[in-house]
């Protein structure tokens, strides 16, 4: 007759069996009894035994094993196969030997109905008892329970989650222009932390990582291109489970149009129509610059603002802006870090037409950002033109005693125009149009300079016209 046994039976049931609630899965029911053993124990020592009843061939949606960093059901469409699913199993035994507890491991022996082992040689006290399931030597279900006495002689009873420890990782938006970006997954309930990889390759030979305690991780790649994205779930028992299956982003340069240079910059508008926030913009690589144009009038106010270090998460590039005036070449604003490390021009424009906004990487920094752009119309702004300034042709007498009348001046955009020489408002006489002025010459008694400077001007909302006049005593 054999000698007293003590051991654990573990026992998952079948789907059909269960209730399922969300966010738990089917627990497993841990049972220790004692029962023959085919020999007797070294003194004072006992064992258990496990024996892992996988259900019978059928289709189990495997649900409410977690939930997504939104609360969705994790594990939503994907179905297994229950029996023959794991190809192997193990279970350990953890106890008051301390270290030395690694060693009470036995590698389940797999029957017809599932697998079975015993795990004997242990001293009387507590153990934690931990089984793992494994598919190609990576553990795909795990579950622990602690709190196990071992004691001679005696039965207990315990009971395990025996749940999914491979994550679900959620399909990142692509494509996408940002550098650093965050990927979220399913939450496996008996892990401590998570380990994310990615690679440019497939075969994830070359990865890079990053641990998270969350079911959100931040990765930040070096270079734009395809990265294949996978999880593992991490816990004080498992060091790494099975990695999800892999999920790719493809990273880009712009979704949003932007311009070399000021013959490929797009136009974002004219004057209140250039009032627009761009997206998912990238500096990238080193030394690449962005150009935009925006149509404006003399005297608009504008605003162009980037938005890369308070972005979600924050972008690596620190931006630098510079705006240029219609010739393309002369910066006539320019800002590196007015918002941290994010940039913002705001002046009055001095002329009527075409600006370029001009935005880089500061310190070879690249990254995503955003932009936008903001003008307020001033007096030269119809709305839908700029008033275009004044132009002189011609003009006679072109020197002439204070007080002389008429003086004819020829040109175009002289309406609403006003006529001074050396800054002293004159008349606009009847007769006068768009193309041509009559006015007079001003006196001491208008206000006139005893010493003229001899300067005509004929100005407008858009600008002005000036030309040399004599004036005679």
């Amino acid at each position: 007759m054999g000698h007293a046994d003590c051991g654990i039976t573990i026992r998952i049931l079948r789907a059909r069996d269960v209730i399922f609630v969300t966010g738990a899965l089917v627990t497993s029911l841990v049972a220790l009894g004692c029962q023959e053993s085919p020999a007797p124990f070294a003194p004072g020592s006992g064992g258990i035994s496990l024996q892992l009843v996988i259900p019978d061939d059928q289709t189990v949606d495997n649900q409410a094993a977690g939930t997504t960093s939104v609360g969705q059901a994790a594990w939503l469409g994907e179905q297994r196969t229950s029996r023959g699913h794991l190809d192997a199993a193990i279970a350990r035994a953890i106890g008051p030997e301390g270290p030395s507890a690694r060693e009470h491991k036995v590698d389940l022996t797999e029957t017809s109905s599932g697998f079975t082992g015993t795990i004997s040689g242990l001293q009387p006290g507590s153990y934690t008892v931990a089984v793992e399931g494994l598919v190609s030597g990576e553990v795909d279900y795990f579950g622990s329970t602690s709190g196990v006495e071992v004691t001679a002689g005696k039965n207990t009873a315990a009971s395990i989650s025996f749940l999914p420890y491979q994550p679900v990782l959620d399909p990142p938006s692509s494509p996408i222009t940002a550098l650093r970006f965050a990927v979220t997954y399913s939450r496996i309930l008996n892990a401590d932390s998570y380990i994310v990889e990615w690679d440019t390759s497939a075969t994830f030979g070359d990865v890079r990582s990053v641990s998270s305690t969350s079911t959100t991780a931040e990765l930040t790649v070096a270079d734009t291109g395809r990265y294949f994205i996978r999880v593992s779930a991490v816990s004080v028992l498992v060091e790494s489970g099975r990695p999800s299956e892999a999920q790719f982003v493809d990273v880009v340069t712009d979704l949003t149009s932007s311009g070399d240079d000021p013959s490929t910059a797009p136009l974002v508008g004219f004057g209140t129509g250039a009032n627009d926030s761009l997206t998912a913009l990238n500096v990238f690589p080193i030394g690449d610059t962005d150009w935009f144009a925006i149509d404006a009038c003399r005297s608009d106010t504008i605003t162009v603002e980037t938005l890369a270090g308070r972005l979600t998460p924050p972008s690596d590039v620190d931006t630098y802006l510079e705006l240029r005036d219609v010739t393309g070449g002369t910066v006539i604003d320019s800002n590196d870090d007015a918002i941290g490390t994010d940039s913002r021009i705001e002046m009055e424009l001095p002329s009527n037409g075409r600006y370029h906004a001009i935005v880089g990487g500061s310190a070879n920094t690249v990254g995503r950002y955003d932009i936008s752009f903001e003008v307020g119309p001033g007096p030269a702004n119809t709305g839908s033109q700029c008033i275009e300034a004044p132009a002189i042709t011609n003009y006679s007498p072109r020197r002439a005693p204070r007080g002389f009348s008429p003086v004819t001046i020829d040109g175009m955009n002289f309406t609403d125009a006003e006529v001074t020489f050396d800054g002293v408002v004159a008349p606009v006489l009847a007769g006068s149009s768009d193309t041509r002025i009559i006015t007079s010459v001003p006196t001491e008694e208008d206000g006139l300079n005893p010493n003229p400077d001899g300067r005509l001007r004929v100005s407008n909302a858009g600008g002005y016209a000036e030309v040399s006049f004599e004036i005679q005593p």
